[in-house]
Formats: C-alpha cells, structure tokens, sequence
C-alpha cells in the first residue's frame, strides 16, 4: 500500500525540508522561556502530557523531539529515550550539544537521530511513543501511522498532540484536525483511543491530545472502515440530490 512512498517522498524531500525548516527558528527551550512567549502554551501542554504518563517506565521514542526539552526537563521514570527529529540535534542547539552533551543527553540516558520518521527503520520497540504537533505536518499520515504501530510494544502506551481545528494557514501545516475527524483516521489503526481538548492560557492555540495503548486495530475491522468509508463516499457522490420547485 505504500511502497511508492518513498519514491515520491524523494521527489518532494527538499521542497518539504524547505518548508520545515520554520521549526528551527523555535528550539523549545529558548522559545518556551523566552520573554516574548508571554502563555508559555507548549509548557502547558508538555506538562498536560507529562501529568498522564509520568509513572510510565521503560523506553521513550520522542517523535519530532526538537532540541529534547520534553525528555530533558520533567521528571520521567523511563531509563532510556530515543528523539528524533528531520533536524539535527546540533542545529536545533547551535552546536551548543557538542560542548554540552552531558546536559543534552541526561548523562547518556538520551540518544538522538537526525531523519523522516516513516523512513527510518528501527532496530527495537517503545513503551511509549510521543509525536506533539507533528501529524499536522507530515506529508502523509497514514504512512506515519502505519510505521508507528510498528514501533510500539504490545503493552506500549502512545500520545500524538494537535492544534485544535487551527493552522491550516501556516505553510509548514499540510492539514488541521477536528476531534472528530482526528478520532476517524486514528481508529483505522488503534483499537483504544481517547482524545481531549486541551484550552491554552490566554489567547493561546487549544490543542488535542490523543493518548492510547498498543493494542492494534484488525485487519478485518480495518477493511470493514475502509469499505464502509469508500461506500459512503460513493453514495454521496453518485446521490442526485432532489430538486424543488416553485
């Protein structure tokens, strides 16, 4: 089902970065306690987050991991993490991870690759998976679902945050999503999931937070979504509406 992705991902790969690259005018520690970011949103929803999963333990993929605040500054019970990012953790830091990885890793707790994550194909699995603000951004959220499932133990537990129905304006924001249609594309691929809406302090972008656990959706309840969702498209499509007169 996805085996031109990565052909088409290559034809699109540096146009994609180019558009990407805002995220790195905002390393999280600098913005998040910058002066200017007067709502601090993103540390209200790090610490939503963190609230649900604190007593988690094991292995944490950091998905979109930025300069690694998320792992870095709270006080998690996993014993080894794993951020990725299409950026360098370098980059992100300006090179200040070089001369400071003692800091940037937890004393080799954290390690750090540099890639798309649908690309990348992993030598182990998480307990827990965490993707904030990354599925509005993704070319494809199927691909990046479908490769997150495989990346996730069986008793694993995952979060993936969004705006809340905002952002489509930004060039970087590929699509927005609603509770609704959020909770529609996720359940094609998990069987448990939970979604909250999340209001920011002040005039601050509302988010969702989707949170779940490994058990996967199965094939045939998968194909069941799929042909009842093409069903229903066709029956609108091909649906002559009826016609009044006066």
């Amino acid at each position: 089902m996805f085996q031109n992705f990565k052909k088409i991902g290559n034809k699109y790969q540096k146009s994609y970065y180019r558009v990407q690259k805002r995220n790195l005018l905002f390393p999280n520690e600098k913005y998040i306690h910058s002066s200017l970011n007067i709502n601090k949103a993103d540390l209200h929803r790090f610490k939503f987050v963190h609230n649900i999963f604190k007593n988690q333990t094991g292995s944490m993929l950091d998905i979109g991991c930025n300069d690694g605040y998320f792992m870095r500054r709270f006080p998690w019970k996993f014993d080894t993490f794993l951020g990725l990012d299409m950026f360098s953790i370098q980059k992100y830091t300006n090179n200040l991870f070089s001369k400071q990885k003692k800091r940037y890793t937890l004393s080799g707790k954290i390690s750090y690759i540099t890639g798309l994550f649908e690309e990348i194909h992993f030598q182990r699995k998480f307990d827990f998976v965490f993707a904030g603000e990354i599925i509005e951004h993704v070319r494809n959220p199927d691909v990046f679902l479908n490769h997150l499932v495989k990346v996730l133990k069986p008793n694993s537990v995952w979060c993936i945050t969004t705006p809340d129905n905002i952002g489509i304006e930004l060039e970087e924001h590929n699509r927005q999503f609603t509770d609704i249609s959020l909770y529609q594309l996720l359940q094609k691929y998990f069987c448990n999931i939970h979604i909250v809406h999340l209001k920011s302090p002040g005039n601050s972008w509302p988010f969702l937070i989707a949170t779940g656990d490994g058990k996967r959706i199965s094939i045939t309840k998968r194909l069941f979504l799929w042909s009842s969702q093409k069903f229903h498209y066709l029956l609108r499509r091909f649906t002559i509406p009826k016609r009044t007169f006066p």
